[in-house]
């Protein structure tokens, strides 16, 4: 979850230059719910702007994770058959985040995996509540001094 900021900020960027996304999966067994949250929005963005987002080595693991939430616009981006990586490919780095974008960050995550239909919404409704309280909370308490 905290390479999110930079994935999202990443892809934005990638996107409004109208790029085509690869996003490598081949090491990666296992996606939290905001990683998953972001991706979607990612697929979200790339559908809306025309350009093409494409993921490779996604493993079953992930898969599942995607089938699951109903993820059908991330795994119709899913590469079939072997691919071609490009030779500027970089891992992700998390740059600097405070409390408030993070909170800000896994709220969106979730709220997007809840629009993707009814079982998601019922199975983070809870969650994204909390989300939302947490967020006013911080909103509302005053600012911390030395």
């Amino acid at each position: 979850w905290n390479l999110c900021p930079a994935l999202l900020e990443t892809c934005q960027a990638e996107l409004d230059l109208k790029h085509p996304l690869l996003l490598e999966m081949s090491l990666c067994s296992y996606l939290d719910s905001t990683s998953l949250g972001t991706i979607q929005e990612v697929a979200d963005l790339e559908q809306e702007g025309g350009t093409v987002l494409r993921i490779h080595g996604l493993q079953p693991e992930v898969r599942k994770l995607f089938e699951e939430l109903q993820m059908q616009l991330v795994l119709d981006c899913v590469a079939k058959g072997p691919l071609a990586l490009p030779d500027n490919m970089a891992p992700l780095t998390a740059g600097p985040t405070d409390e408030e974008q993070s909170r800000s960050r896994i709220l969106m995550a979730h709220e997007t995996l809840s629009s993707l239909g009814e079982l998601n919404r019922r199975k983070f409704a809870g969650l994204v509540e909390f989300l939302k309280e947490e967020q006013k909370r911080a909103e509302e308490a005053p600012p911390e001094t030395d």
